[in-house]
């Protein structure tokens, strides 16, 4: 008789200063200029500003057992309109799945990166309280657009010569 393999053990938490080696020594970078960036950032400066007295930011990381799988953040933004009113909302700023999980499925066939993006959202809105969420991505990371196309986020605009914003309206769950 064989043993099943055990379903993993997901666990996502705000980030602490506990977690600064693993996230230190976090990898999701394969090569494109974009993904060396986020690494640089997630390594680097993700969890400084949490740390940051006064911090509105929010580190998620994700762990499957003891490993870090992934990490996520968000802040809140103001968004100007065309009459100069702004409107609040919250940036998606991170979302960083490490190498050895990138394009991996759950055993009930879910994208992991559409596990952690959702997490992400659900965390957002609850966090914040804002249904307005956006985020800044790579025109070349076609897998981060689609990602944030398949959670909602679909809207479009160009944020300089290299990024899009995106963004999408939630309601609260």
């Amino acid at each position: 008789m064989t043993q099943g393999r055990r379903a993993p053990q997901f666990v996502a938490r705000a980030a602490t200063e506990k977690d600064g080696d693993s996230l230190g020594a976090f990898t999701c970078a394969t090569g494109p200029w974009f993904e060396r960036e986020v690494e640089s950032y997630a390594r680097k400066h993700a969890l400084r500003r949490v740390m940051a007295t006064p911090s509105t930011y929010r580190l998620l990381v994700l762990h499957e057992d003891e490993r870090l799988v992934a990490c996520a953040a968000h802040h809140p933004e103001v968004l100007l309109r065309e009459d100069a009113t702004g409107i609040l909302a919250t940036r998606l700023q991170l979302l960083a799945i490490a190498t050895t999980d990138q394009g991996r499925r759950l055993e009930d066939g879910t994208r992991l990166s559409d596990t952690v993006m959702q997490t992400l959202i659900a965390d957002a809105i609850e966090t914040r309280g804002t249904p307005v969420l956006t985020g800044i991505v790579a025109q070349e990371n076609v897998r981060s657009m689609a990602c944030c196309e398949r959670n909602g986020l679909r809207s479009q605009v160009a944020y300089d010569d290299l990024h899009v914003r995106l963004s999408g309206h939630f309601a609260r769950r």
